[in-house]
């Protein structure tokens, strides 16, 4: 998984113009989240061919499908067919799950391989909280042991295929789930036969937009134990991560990065309407795939500059302020 990592890194370096994609593919979700409230909504997204039409942008190194939950969709291997036949320097498309839906994952999954070329892969990055009791209380619902399955089968193919197939894990660090990402660290092999370094701890952002945590607090004070804890356990990037995390929560009180950002220059944000933005937490829209096409919306993009936001720290945001030499050396003093 480092090595992977390095090599996006290094690719999105020396790459010219955006790189990175999320597409959230629906506004829905079949669990309660205590750090979200996406299940309160009911929006399937916008129709395949609609985004298709507009997706003629062939730049990406990295793609990533999420939701809502994507997989309540059985169209998602479609999106992962067109990343490939479309995308001549993609290495990899990362797709987001609860892993509550064994059997239509599972299925989906399969069916999306026969499309991933031989000398790439797909992430499977399944969200899971902390043991049986803290992840049901997590999720609002039952669903620990449909998530082990999940990973389970999720592995077996990983072995069968050779790796075409990558299993992730995703535990969020927040204070609805205390010890829970510790928990999965010290587990996760052991149980799950999942390595550290495939593991990311995303943290609560308090300045989210869409309303998708509208009305929920975070107690960031509280996660500041447990923060150091996983960061010591963790590997480079996440080290880097839960460092920067933790520094700002002490320095400002929420978590917020404190590297200059790269968001619509390096990333952007498709969202489920199919309005661009140029992350998944600042609700300005700068684009919309109904009117025009994505290389229109990214060539305006790249003209605009988010540097001196640092509102938030999402993963994927992060990542790509990572992505150049000068943000990249400056994240390395967060490493110890």
């Amino acid at each position: 998984m480092l090595a992977r990592y390095v090599k996006v890194l290094l690719k999105s370096i020396f790459t010219k113009g955006v790189v990175k994609a999320t597409i959230a593919i629906n506004f829905m979700c079949n669990v309660r989240c205590k750090t979200c409230n996406v299940w309160k909504h009911h929006d399937p997204g916008f129709k395949f061919e609609d985004f298709e039409e507009a997706f003629d942008y062939d730049k990406f190194i990295w793609l990533t499908i999420t939701g809502g939950e994507p997989f309540l969709r059985d169209d998602v291997w479609r999106f992962v067919k067109l990343f490939f036949e479309t995308q001549k320097n993609l290495l990899t498309v990362n797709i987001d799950t609860n892993g509550v839906l064994t059997n239509r994952i599972f299925e989906q999954v399969r069916r999306m391989l026969q499309y991933v070329p031989s000398d790439k892969n797909i992430v499977i990055a399944v969200s899971i909280h902390g043991s049986k009791e803290v992840n049901d209380s997590f999720y609002g619902v039952p669903v620990y042991e449909k998530i082990v399955e999940t990973i389970r089968r999720l592995k077996e193919l990983e072995e069968e295929t050779r790796g075409k197939i990558i299993v992730a894990l995703s535990s969020m660090i927040s204070s609805y789930n205390l010890g829970g990402a510790e928990w999965i660290v010290k587990n996760s092999e052991k149980l799950f036969g999942i390595r550290k370094n495939r593991i990311f701890h995303p943290i609560p952002i308090q300045a989210i937009n869409f309303g998708t945590f509208t009305g929920i607090q975070y107690d960031y004070d509280r996660m500041l134990d447990e923060l150091e804890k996983v960061r010591r356990m963790s590997w480079i990037y996440n080290r880097i991560y839960l460092s920067v995390a933790k520094k700002s929560i002490e320095k400002d009180g929420y978590a917020h990065t404190l590297l200059p950002c790269y968001a619509a220059k390096k990333f952007i944000y498709i969202n489920y309407d199919l309005k661009v933005h140029p992350c998944n937490t600042l609700p300005e829209v700068i684009g919309d795939l109904k009117e025009e096409k994505l290389s229109e919306v990214i060539k305006r993009a790249m003209k605009m500059d988010y540097t001196s936001c640092r509102r938030c720290l999402c993963n994927t945001s992060f990542l790509s302020s990572l992505s150049t030499p000068k943000n990249l050396l400056k994240s390395l003093k967060y490493v110890f």
